[in-house]
């Protein structure tokens, strides 16, 4: 996806279409919505038509160092939020989010 597109989406809560997110390498195939039963039933013939005992090895051996790597940022992502959640502007922004809420259900 790259960081500046990565930047854009977690920053500034972009929203991607199905078109965007494929252009950026997060999902493989938009399938339209009339043709989605017909698809669906073809990529699961081609996934079960393939062998059982390579594709497990193959998906082990890539996920391995991906989770790996993932578990440690995960980690040091979790230690940040907790300096996050201390500090008088997160105290702040949970306050506004609060009654922005408030204020939202007394509307309905």
């Amino acid at each position: 996806m790259g960081s500046i597109n990565a930047k854009d989406v977690l920053l500034f809560d972009r929203k991607l279409t199905a078109d965007e997110a494929q252009q950026r390498g997060l999902i493989t195939k938009v399938i339209d919505d009339k043709l989605f039963e017909d698809e669906k039933q073809k990529i699961c013939q081609h996934i079960l038509s393939l062998p059982k005992g390579s594709l497990l090895t193959s998906k082990l051996l890539i996920q391995k160092w991906n989770k790996e790597i993932l578990q440690r940022v995960n980690n040091y992502e979790v230690e940040t939020l907790k300096q996050r959640w201390l500090t008088e502007e997160f105290v702040q922004a949970m306050m506004e989010f609060m009654r922005g809420r408030k204020k939202t259900k007394s509307s309905k």
